[in-house]
């Protein structure tokens, strides 16, 4: 996500154009308003794809981040105004909508989360981070903390439980992306937008070293601008965006998630040409990566063997995927070819400088 900073973006190259069908309201146990809509494509452009709505909240709502659970329900992030985590379950069916998992009192918003690797015996479990907030992407440096929420089964009942594992460091400004360590179950890495670093958290301990990564392509490009954002573990590499730079990197790392002697960031993409800020991103099975745009308002695609880049959903002026935040793939044979994209809404910035929707969820055939 962005920090409240005012900066120039592209326009989306190929908008797709959408219908919706019938909304069906539903409410949570928080009264929380939302609602399902399926969307069907009218007709497509040349680069557009088929997508649907699975899921939305009502307006003034930001959701951040994906996490894929291994039965396939989607966990989502909420930044704003609620520092909750919602559930999507069997999103392939478009039945489900956005449920209310769990809501964490001591923040105001949540941002990134992931799986940590299975333990037999162990909970399910996914960490993530959030802060204490002053307003809508007003993060409160120093705040930062880290949670684990786990899946229990007692008694023949799933029962889900929270608990905290850091209060990470005070140098800690604005922690975004979290990322699992393959072959590490008790480790995270964790992106700094601000600060330009991506820190180390022992999920033991609770010991967050903030200087694991340092490099100056982690950094952000200016004042007021945004560096590392995402952050993705592919084949013995850390990939990261640089949101302002519009960038995405790699650096060989070692099996126990520090940099390998003497790396050094080398560069994979360069999408200035096509969307103007990088947000989260996501591999496919091929190796292709998917990026959200945020206030450019589209998924960006980088073709794997070519490094060539295009829009492939939304767009500067389109609502399809209105403030992209991040992008995950399904787990299970009905959705391994289906991505979901959670959105802001455009609240960061209205679409055609006017228009915002609540959150959502979008899914889109790859």
């Amino acid at each position: 996500m962005p920090p409240t900073l005012l900066f120039l973006t592209k326009n989306g190259l190929y908008p797709s154009v959408l219908e919706s069908c019938r909304p069906k309201p539903r409410t949570t146990k928080m009264l929380k308003s939302f609602f399902t809509l399926c969307l069907i494509p009218v007709f497509g452009l040349a680069h557009s794809l088929p997508a649907k709505t699975i899921g939305q909240l009502s307006l003034g709502t930001w959701l951040e981040n994906i996490a894929v659970r291994s039965n396939g329900d989607l966990l989502v992030t909420e930044l704003w105004p609620t520092a909750s985590i919602y559930t999507v379950t069997n999103p392939a069916s478009c039945s489900g909508g956005l449920k209310e998992l769990v809501t964490i009192p001591s923040i105001q918003g949540i941002l990134g989360i992931t799986e940590l690797p299975p333990i037999p015996g162990k909970p399910e479990t996914f960490v993530f981070v959030g802060s204490n907030a002053t307003g809508l992407s007003q993060l409160i440096p120093g705040t930062f903390k880290a949670f684990a929420v786990e899946f229990h089964r007692e008694k023949n009942r799933a029962k889900v439980k929270v608990r905290k594992i850091s209060d990470m460091t005070e140098k800690s400004t604005f922690l975004n992306g979290v990322e699992a360590i393959p072959g590490v179950p008790t480790a995270v890495l964790v992106s700094d937008s601000v600060k330009g670093f991506v820190g180390r958290l022992n999920t033991s301990s609770g010991v967050f070293d903030d200087a694991a990564f340092v490099f100056d392509e982690m950094a952000p490009i200016a004042a007021n601008a945004f560096g590392i954002n995402g952050i993705k573990i592919r084949h013995d590499y850390l990939y990261f965006s640089n949101s302002n730079a519009v960038k995405i990197y790699r650096i060989a790392i070692t099996g126990a998630g520090f940099p390998v002697k003497g790396s050094k960031p080398q560069l994979v993409a360069d999408l200035s040409k096509v969307v103007g800020f990088l947000d989260d991103f996501v591999f496919d099975s091929h190796g292709n990566i998917y990026a959200a745009s945020n206030s450019d308002n589209s998924i960006a695609f980088v073709d794997a063997k070519s490094g060539k880049s295009r829009i492939v959903l939304g767009g500067g002026n389109e609502m399809a995927v209105a403030g992209s935040t991040a992008v995950a793939f399904g787990r299970t044979k009905n959705d391994r070819n289906t991505y979901y994209v959670s959105t802001g809404g455009g609240l960061f910035k209205p679409v055609g400088g006017t228009k915002t929707e609540g959150a959502k969820v979008v899914a889109a055939k790859a």
